[in-house]
C-alpha cells in the first residue's frame, strides 16, 4: 500500500460532514467516516486508477455518499487535500488547493 497523508483541511472535511450526517441520523456520522476511510486505503492500494480532474488532482468517489477525496499522487506520496461535498457548485475546492 503506498503511504499518505491526509491534509488537516480535508480532516476538517470529514468531521463537518461527519457531524451533520450525525444531526440527521444517529450513526449516520460513523458510517460515512468510515467509508471516508474505506476510500482512503481504495486510493492508497491503487493511486493511479482514479480519474484525473484538474491539474494532476484526482478524484475518487465515497461509496454511498454525495462526496469524493481529492488527492495528488507525485509517485511516492498520496496526499489527501479535500473530501468535497459532490452536490455543491462544480470547483469551489480549487480555490483552497490554489491558496496553499
Amino acid at each position: 500500500m503506498t503511504p499518505f497523508r491526509v491534509d488537516c483541511l480535508a480532516l476538517c472535511d470529514i468531521e463537518a460532514a461527519r457531524r451533520y450526517y450525525d444531526s440527521r441520523v444517529d450513526g449516520l456520522g460513523q458510517r460515512f467516516a468510515n467509508a471516508v476511510a474505506d476510500t482512503i486505503e481504495r486510493i492508497a492500494r491503487n493511486p493511479l486508477i482514479h480519474q484525473r480532474v484538474w491539474r494532476g488532482y484526482r478524484k475518487c468517489r465515497v461509496p454511498r455518499f454525495p462526496y469524493g477525496v481529492l488527492y495528488r499522487f507525485d509517485g511516492e506520496i498520496v496526499d489527501i487535500l479535500v473530501v468535497v461535498d459532490l452536490r455543491r457548485r462544480p470547483g469551489y475546492w480549487k480555490r483552497r488547493i490554489e491558496s496553499d
